[in-house]
């Protein structure tokens, strides 16, 4: 017992003179955390601001079909596509109306491949919007955060993401190029 307990005190002496010896911890400044932060910014490839924006509005994005049925009922015909977005949880959509405008049949895909038909339970032609609900929604269905736009400005930041020609998605970056325009559809039908 005796050499036990001379070993044990022994050991205790050393790892006391051991942490004696070493200098104590350097505090942290403000200096190394600003290096920290310029080192990671010019070592790693940040998300850009779209890719950011992407990633919050995609799951709310929808491709919007309109369809038409065959004489026979059997066969579907797309005749225009467009986007939409998820405003309220229980599948109601905000699109543009020329997109569905006229449609025997409007289809929506969100974002999961979960596809469902949508009807049209509002329009506003001057606006050139339509509101859509889906018949059935994804469990997880995220609608998007909607804010006023009374303070856009010209060269303002935007962001649009969609389907452009049915491609998509897709994601641009640019600014806003003008406000309170009117402009006849190509038809000559409609002011937009």
């Amino acid at each position: 017992i005796f050499w036990a307990a001379s070993a044990g005190l022994l050991t205790l002496l050393l790892v006391w003179q051991y942490a004696a010896m070493m200098p104590p911890p350097r505090k942290i400044t403000q200096r190394d955390i600003d290096a920290a932060v310029l080192h990671t910014l010019k070592t790693r490839t940040l998300p850009s601001p779209a890719a950011k924006a992407y990633e919050v509005i995609g799951p709310s994005v929808v491709r919007v079909r309109s369809l038409e049925l065959d004489p026979d009922g059997d066969e579907e015909t797309e005749k225009s596509v467009g986007t939409g977005v998820v405003i309220v949880d229980s599948g109601i959509i905000l699109t543009n109306l020329h997109a569905v405008a006229g449609a025997k049949l409007v289809k929506v895909v969100f974002a999961d491949g979960h596809q469902s038909e949508a009807s049209i339970i509002s329009a506003q032609p001057e606006n050139d919007l339509a509101v859509l609900q889906a018949k059935t929604v994804p469990d997880d269905l995220a609608p998007a955060t909607l804010r006023s736009t009374a303070d856009l400005a010209l060269g303002d930041h935007v962001i649009a993401v969609g389907f452009p020609f049915g491609i998509g998605p897709s994601v641009s970056s640019g600014v806003v190029s003008g406000l309170g325009r009117e402009y006849l559809s190509p038809e000559g039908k409609r002011l937009l």
